[in-house]
């Protein structure tokens, strides 16, 4: 268990937790393994390139962002969150939001309605992430 491992995997863990995905939900949609999933948390296992690419895909943070924030954790020697990559949160109506909507739109049936309204909330939560983002520079 190298040092690098282990904050490979804790970085892994924050942005899923950040993303409020389970590891069972991260396992899914990167199709990695979930047992070989938590090794990674855990720092026990070193995935390849590809699989830390399927990991960051499906968590929507660049590749780059999460060696980075390896590289301060390591370099810091900290082991705090101060190391980890910004994931902006969406507020909790937000979400409570779409997902009402969406079973509205399952509920009828209108598949064309709900492709056009998930891309429409994915541009606001985006501008909403960048706005975030601003405030936190400005601060």
């Amino acid at each position: 268990m190298t040092k690098e491992a282990v904050a490979l995997g804790k970085v892994i863990r924050h942005v899923r937790k950040a993303r409020q995905m389970t590891q069972e939900a991260l396992a899914f949609e990167s199709g990695v393994n979930r047992t070989y999933l938590s090794q990674i948390e855990r720092g026990l296992q070193n995935p390849t390139v590809e699989t830390l690419f399927k990991l960051t895909r499906a968590l929507k943070v660049p590749a780059a962002d999460v060696i980075q924030a390896v590289e301060r954790d390591v370099d810091s020697n900290q082991g705090d969150d101060r190391a980890m990559p910004a994931v902006p949160e969406l507020p909790h109506e937000f979400i409570d939001t779409l997902e009402r909507e969406l079973r509205g739109f399952i509920s009828t049936r209108d598949t064309e309605a709900a492709i056009a309204y998930v891309k429409l909330k994915l541009v606001e939560a985006h501008l909403l992430g960048i706005k975030e983002g601003l405030i936190r520079k400005e601060g």
